[in-house]
Parts: structure tokens; sequence; C-alpha cells
């Protein structure tokens, strides 16, 4: 058996001070992974902002780096769902992708070059979904900060992933 403990992305000072945990508590526990959830980046800032951002990935991956001495057990969580919602609020719909191709509008999405997610407006909704291209810039950020294992969460199975690009 291992152990796995999932918790929150922090990214810097200011998001710590949001949460009485701290990843490097577990340093010294009998703990064999450290799961980041680094997603839902969009109920921080509101919808209209992605799902999580690339420099936000960077950020969490650089501050784990920072508080676990083992990097082995370091495990980054990324994205491969998206969401809808009124621009602004903080009230989002989490959407599979194929729940997303049916929302109005898919068809005119564009990529959001800070996450890597595809995006659009219509009628004061903003939505967001993910793609392989997504997920290939969201696993590079992961790999370029040196960290080895990475989940992937997505609702309702990912079309994304083979089993040749998870041994990857």
């Amino acid at each position: 058996y291992k152990l796995m403990i999932d918790g929150p992305a922090i990214s810097d000072a200011r998001y710590q001070g949001y949460y009485p945990w701290k990843w490097e508590d577990f340093n010294a526990l009998p703990v064999d992974y450290l799961v980041v959830m680094a997603y839902d980046e969009m109920y921080d800032k509101g919808a209209g902002a992605p799902v999580a951002s690339l420099e936000w990935l960077r950020n969490t991956c650089q501050w784990m780096k920072d508080k676990i001495t083992d990097h082995s057990k370091i495990v980054i969580g990324v994205p491969s769902y998206g969401y809808s919602g009124k621009t602004g609020s903080y009230e989002v719909k989490l959407n599979t992708y194929s729940q997303s191709k049916l929302l109005p509008g898919f068809n005119t999405a564009k990529r959001d070059e800070s996450s890597g997610e595809m995006t659009w407006q219509r009628d004061g909704v903003s939505s967001f979904y993910s793609d392989s291209e997504t997920l290939r810039r969201k696993v590079d950020v992961v790999k370029q900060c040196d960290i080895k294992a990475i989940s992937v969460w997505h609702l309702g199975g990912n079309q994304w992933i083979s089993t040749e690009s998870q041994e990857a």
C-alpha cells in the first residue's frame, strides 16, 4: 500500500495565507506521494479566468519544490476539463469536453495563451475547455520544473491520453 495525500495548489505566500495547510509539514511524515490539485483557479479569479494558467502552474510547481525535501514524492494534478459561468461571477458549472461541445459558441473558441485552454464568451457567459494541446502545454510546464509525476483530473474520463502518452 502507498499513502497519497491530495492538497491545495499554493503558488506563493499570498495563496499560502489562505490555507492553514502547509506542504512542508509532510516532510517528516510517512507519506509516499503528495498530490497538488493544480486546477480550479477560476474559483479564485471568477468566470473568465482559465481553469489553470501556465504561470500559476509553474509557480505552484516551484512552491512545492521549495517546500518538499524529497521531490520524488511530488505529483502535480493538472486539469483536463472545462467550465462555463456568467463572466465575473464565482458560480461556474464544470463540463466534460463532450458537454462543452454542446454549448453555444463552442465552434468560435480560441486558444488562451496564458493557459493553453480553449475559450470563448457569448451572451455574458465565459466558457473554457481543454484539448490535447492544452494538456501538452500543461505537462510541458510540469516537466520543465523537473517534476516527474503528473495526475490528470478530468470529469467523465480523458480522451486525450493514450497508453503511449502515459508511458512517455
